[in-house]
């Protein structure tokens, strides 16, 4: 694999180094050819994420949806939460067409913003925090965003783009109505843009459209197809390679999404506070990356009903493989990187039983 990478670099000298190659076209052939031994094909009509949303809303409206530090939301709730901020969109003149920024932390709120961006029909551009403040101004301008929506609080935005508060104080929705409001149905429609955690010269983004997140969905919900409900723990920002697949997979499937704000700290890795433990003990499917599951392995902080893991970000080794299968009630394990073309994300590999 690395003689094969330095003959692209010498084959073309301009190329960069994200563009090469990783493996030639029959070792490409052979991998594809491996893991779609067993492939279903996709339904014909792939739709606007609203009607997986929608469907699911419909089913268990009163299912746990989202599991935080301040307490649970039912799928129903976060709905009525994603129609008053719809509205408060809507009055902003926010709809159809635009981009919006997102500088929010990792909440309850994030997740039923981002829903509402999508019933009125815009598209959302994750922003990182750890970006300087002219990088974050280029992404916004390569990505043509017209508003951002911050956190004065925990997450304040000092740029020259228009910006609305999104802050728990603030909550400019909370006297609208949170009755349904006339979702966004073109599955063309540009549903977000992932740029790379990691700056580079310039940015350049992933545009993912709603027919693309149906068909990650339509996939990604056979995997928890027929199990008991899925309660995954969402460690990352919605920017990350596996952001769509944590979220709106598990949510489709009728699955809980368990916001766990500083598990990837190192702090929290060494001391988790009692509010980080207390949440990580109702996981039973995590996403992280090989290097923190070996962590958590030595550390024994697994979920003690842990029974998913996607590995992620790194190479997996197969000791690691072996141990996360050895423990008791794991069922599955995945190795994922990333791949722009498929939504962000290109399951490798799996092992285990399903």
């Amino acid at each position: 694999q690395y003689i094969h990478v330095l003959g692209a670099m010498v084959n073309d000298a301009n190329a960069a180094v994200t563009q090469l190659p990783l493996l030639s076209l029959t070792r490409q052939q052979e991998m594809f050819d491996l893991f779609n031994r067993d492939a279903q094909s996709l339904p014909s009509f792939l739709p606007h994420f609203s009607m997986w949303w929608q469907r699911q809303c419909y089913s268990a409206p009163q299912g746990v949806a989202v599991v935080a530090a301040e307490g649970r939301m039912s799928f129903a709730e976060l709905d009525t939460l994603a129609n008053q901020i719809a509205r408060y969109l809507q009055s902003q003149e926010i709809g159809a067409g635009d981009r919006i920024g997102l500088m929010l932390p990792r909440d309850p709120i994030l997740l039923a913003t981002v829903l509402a961006i999508f019933k009125v029909g815009a598209a959302w551009v994750p922003m990182h925090a750890h970006w300087s403040q002219d990088y974050q101004q280029a992404v916004l301008d390569d990505a043509g965003v017209s508003c951002v929506l911050h956190d004065s609080e925990r997450l304040p935005w000092q740029g020259s783009q228009r910006a609305l508060d999104f802050s728990i104080s603030a909550t400019p929705w909370h006297a609208l109505s949170g009755d349904g409001v006339e979702d966004a149905d073109d599955p063309a429609a540009l549903a977000c843009i992932i740029y790379p955690a990691q700056p580079a010269a310039k940015p350049r983004g992933v545009s993912v459209s709603h027919r693309n997140l149906s068909a990650l969905v339509a996939w990604g919900v056979r995997l928890f197809d027929s199990r008991s409900p899925v309660r995954a723990a969402l460690t990352q920002d919605l920017g990350a390679d596996s952001a769509l697949f944590e979220v709106f997979v598990t949510l489709c499937s009728g699955g809980a999404l368990v916001l766990i704000d500083d598990l990837l700290s190192l702090q929290a890795r060494e001391r988790p506070t009692s509010s980080a433990a207390k949440l990580l003990s109702v996981v039973n499917h995590i996403t992280v990356t090989p290097t923190l599951a070996g962590e958590m392995l030595r550390n024994q902080w697994l979920p003690k009903g842990l029974r998913s893991v996607v590995l992620v970000g790194e190479p997996a080794p197969q000791a690691l493989r072996e141990s996360l299968l050895a423990h008791p009630g794991v069922k599955d394990v995945w190795v994922m990187q990333a791949c722009p073309e498929n939504c962000g994300i290109n399951f490798v590999a799996h092992f285990g039983e399903h």
